[in-house]
């Protein structure tokens, strides 16, 4: 395993592991806010930015699905939009 890995890396490792875990039947818990920022503080993130995304995830909850786009081609995690 490589000693070090990119963001993208850590972003599918956390996926995937997310994946597997509850793929196998083991209960899924909601984390309080105040937990997913220790988490992201122990890899690295700082705090603002976590804010930040979360406070953007919440607000596209609160959006019907067909307005959670910015403009043509995009959403609001960056990700291509369906055509």
């Amino acid at each position: 395993m490589p000693s070090e890995i990119s963001r993208e890396q850590l972003e599918k490792v956390i996926h995937r592991a997310a994946e597997l875990q509850f793929a196998q039947g083991e209960k899924q818990h909601n984390l309080e806010a105040d937990e997913v920022l220790r988490i992201a503080e122990e890899v690295g993130l700082e705090g603002r930015h976590v804010r930040q995304a979360l406070a953007e995830m919440r607000a596209d909850a609160m959006l019907p699905a067909r307005s959670r786009f910015l403009w043509p081609g995009h959403s609001r995690d960056h990700s291509p939009a369906p055509v």
